[in-house]
């Protein structure tokens, strides 16, 4: 088991420009073709955020239930959220295809297999820091405020990305020998939207269900970045150490069992 991690590290440290190289490559190669390129990292969040903002605003009406709620509060909280969860879900959906996408990588035996869940992981967050980046102006433009606990939600990078990579490792490694992984994490990532805190506050959910959900990495994650950057409630030191602990044993479990299969991969692709 040690061994594994050590092997990790060792091609993180070995091989950092291969990462930086493929993370690239897969960035621009979602735009590869289209006249905006790049730009369609920015387009694609502003629009979105401009369409929730219509929806919810204008035709839905939606409230939050918040002190003096204004029309767009609800589409840039709902905003917030998603991003979020946008980050996890983006890497966990495409994780079960990497391998079987790549199986040139997969039968060359000194390739560093262990770097391309990392690969995945990485160009999500990219499009994810670029959300974040297009909500942090509009809460300047709309709102004129910008909390100064803001700058702590910086560190929530930390868990999220601890549980998105556990998590791809494991579906990565099991989906190359069960085909149906695919499908059935589309299907789950669904639901784990509708069950976490992105379209509701976490009040909202039954006291029963609360504690549960506060085990959640995501569900702590989404309250504290709408909580520092939009209703200025300051940061929770106590929940952020319960989901860095919480998603450190996803990614060591989860890269565990990548590890344990990694192996048998050559002869299954």
């Amino acid at each position: 088991m040690l061994k594994s991690y050590k092997e990790l590290f060792s091609d993180l440290n070995n091989h950092k420009s291969l990462l930086f190289h493929l993370t690239k490559r897969d960035i621009t190669s979602k735009f590869k073709g289209s006249y905006a390129g790049l730009a369609w990292s920015f387009l694609n969040p502003l629009l979105l955020l401009t369409v929730y903002t219509f929806v919810f605003s204008v035709i839905m009406k939606a409230k939050w239930g918040l002190k003096n709620e204004g029309n767009l509060d609800f589409a840039i909280v709902l905003f917030a959220g998603l991003i979020v969860f946008n980050m996890y879900a983006e890497a966990t959906n495409r994780a079960a295809n990497i391998f079987n996408d790549n199986k040139n990588y997969v039968k060359k035996v000194v390739f560093p297999l262990n770097i391309l869940p990392i690969v995945i992981v990485n160009s999500s967050f990219f499009t994810g820091l670029i959300s974040y980046i297009i909500l942090l102006i509009a809460l300047v433009v709309f709102k004129h405020t910008l909390h100064p606990d803001s700058i702590m939600t910086v560190f929530l990078i930390i868990p999220i990305y601890l549980m998105t990579l556990g998590v791809t490792y494991f579906i990565s490694a099991i989906a190359v020998f069960v085909r149906d992984v695919g499908q059935v994490i589309a299907i789950f990532n669904m639901a784990f939207m509708f069950l976490s805190p992105i379209f509701f506050p976490m009040e909202r959910m039954p006291k029963n269900f609360q504690a549960i959900a506060s085990y959640n990495p995501i569900a702590y994650i989404v309250t504290q970045v709408r909580d520092s950057l939009i209703f200025s409630r300051g940061f929770d030191w106590t929940g952020y150490f319960i989901a860095v602990l919480t998603s450190l044993v996803i990614f060591v479990l989860g890269f565990l069992v990548f590890s344990s299969l990694k192996k048998d991969f050559a002869d299954v692709i």
